[in-house]
C-alpha cells in the first residue's frame, strides 16, 4: 500500500511553512524594521524548526529508534535553539554560556521526561 506524498497533512505544512519563511525571511530587513517583526521571526523560526524536527524524529522512530516523549524533545530542542540564538542576535553569546545553559537544558529534559502527570480527584 503506497501512499502519496502530496495527500499528507505533514507535506503541506512543511510546504506552507517554508513558503511562508521564505516570504518573510526574504522581505524584512532586520536592520530596519520594528521589533515586533523580529519576535515574529523568532516565532516563525522556532515554528519551522519544530515541524522539522517532529518529521525527523517520526523518521527515526520508523528507523526503529525508541523515542519515548517525541513532542516533548522537540519543544526542548526548539526552546533551546531559540534562546541560543537570541541570545547570540543581542552579541550576549558567549562559549561560557553555552557550556551553562546546555548541561542545564540536558537536566531539565531529563527531569520532564521522567515524571508523569498526576491525576486529579
Amino acid at each position: 500500500m503506497k501512499t502519496q506524498v502530496f495527500k499528507t497533512k505533514r507535506f503541506w505544512q512543511v510546504l506552507i511553512i517554508i513558503a511562508i519563511d521564505a516570504l518573510f525571511f526574504g522581505l524584512v530587513n532586520p536592520n530596519k524594521v520594528n521589533s515586533l517583526f523580529l519576535i515574529a521571526g523568532f516565532i516563525l523560526f522556532g515554528i519551522t524548526l519544530y515541524i522539522i524536527l517532529q518529521i525527523f524524529l517520526g523518521f527515526l522512530i520508523k528507523l526503529g529508534f525508541k523515542i519515548k516523549h517525541r513532542r516533548k524533545l522537540a519543544g526542548f530542542i526548539v526552546s533551546l535553539s531559540c534562546l541560543l540564538l537570541a541570545l547570540q542576535s543581542i552579541g550576549q553569546l558567549s562559549i561560557r554560556d553555552v557550556l551553562i545553559i546546555l548541561p542545564l537544558a540536558v537536566l531539565l529534559y531529563i527531569y520532564a521526561a521522567h515524571i508523569s502527570p498526576r491525576a486529579t480527584d
